[in-house]
């Protein structure tokens, strides 16, 4: 209860003061929060998959080579990690390393594209904060599929592919990012309307993503030892409820986006790059509801990052005097995916320092 009265301390003055402008664009304040998320993700102790990772770094960086981290799987994360053997000498110093190349890269895209930073800051805590502490390739690729559609929207489509070629290096689910440009030709709102109503029916009737993955699996001869084998292989292969919450929360927000979606594009012409690769995300992750963990590394790194930016273009679009009601519905609707991740699942967060 005490954690709840101290968060909710703090997502009120964040209203409070992210709605102020002058505030909202000080150089100042950006970096006081720039160096607060950078420190808090790149501390953190003992959270999920941390053992996972400190194996994955001492196996970089004791007795390996870099010939052994380039045919690595995940030939980018495996690279980071030897190289940050040079300079680090343990395990966290590589985590702080690793914050400080996602938060870096997310923070900039939420200075430059969301119309009130603080707020999509408070959007990161509530949406993505919780990968980034844990299946922390999950949030990177995030956050560097995120700068890439930055990118792309900017007309720099040789950074764009290395950008986001790195973000699947580091995980392969990142290399669906490649498919980013051909979501800005599918944005007619008749053809949304019908994809949402098309991909609802489906996940209603059991979902595609098994049945695809069997099919690829197939083409690929029964490889036991393929990435899409151990996916399916997996104890988190597992479907998610069509009455449950994550559905009912992403149809939610895909509704809302599509009946706003003028507004939407009003706010800033970079929603009408990053829009597109939210909504078609979304479809992914209703179509795939019976491949779990598939349609959540879909979300993370598509869904999640994007939101953000449009819930504040949105509140950017209204009137004046019902801003703070707009944030106050934004900040409930966080909650419903942020309690079951953080509190209901009692999950800890340690600080290294004080371990």
């Amino acid at each position: 209860m005490g954690f709840l009265l101290l968060f909710g301390l703090l997502v009120a003055t964040a209203g409070i003061v992210g709605l102020d402008k002058n505030f909202d664009r000080s150089p100042l304040v950006f970096w006081l929060v720039y160096f607060f998320v950078v420190l808090l993700v790149g501390l953190r102790y003992g959270t999920t998959d941390y053992e996972n990772y400190v194996e994955y770094y001492e196996r970089f960086t004791t007795n390996s080579s870099l010939e052994a981290a380039l045919v690595f799987r995940d030939p980018g994360f495996a690279l980071l990690n030897y190289a940050s053997g040079y300079f680090t000498t343990g395990a966290q110093g590589f985590f702080l390393f690793f914050a400080f190349l996602g938060i870096s890269l997310k923070l900039f895209v939420y200075r430059k594209v969301a119309p009130y930073f603080i707020l999509a800051v408070v959007g990161y805590i509530l949406f993505s904060f919780t990968k980034d502490i844990g299946q922390i390739r999950n949030g990177f690729i995030g956050s560097a599929t995120l700068f890439a559609l930055y990118l792309l929207h900017n007309k720099n489509h040789l950074y764009w592919f290395i950008c986001q070629t790195a973000a699947g290096s580091v995980q392969g689910v990142g290399y669906f990012g490649y498919l980013a440009p051909l979501f800005r030709y599918f944005t007619d709102t008749r053809v949304l309307w019908a994809a949402l109503i098309v991909a609802v029916i489906l996940s209603a009737l059991g979902g595609v993503a098994l049945d695809l993955s069997r099919l690829l699996f197939a083409i690929h001869e029964n490889d036991l030892t393929s990435r899409l084998w151990r996916y399916v292989a997996s104890p988190y292969a597992v479907p998610y409820r069509f009455f449950g919450g994550s559905m009912a929360l992403v149809v939610v927000a895909l509704v809302v986006a599509l009946v706003f979606i003028n507004q939407i594009y009003k706010a800033s012409t970079y929603n009408r790059t990053f829009f597109p690769v939210f909504f078609w995300a979304g479809i992914v992750f209703i179509l795939f509801r019976d491949f779990g963990i598939v349609a959540f590394r879909v979300a993370d790194f598509l869904f999640f990052p994007i939101l953000p930016i449009l819930a504040t273009s949105l509140i950017a679009q209204s009137s004046r005097a019902s801003r703070p009601l707009m944030y106050v519905i934004f900040v409930l609707y966080g909650m419903a995916w942020y309690y079951p991740s953080i509190i209901a699942n009692n999950a800890q967060y340690s600080v290294y320092l004080f371990r």
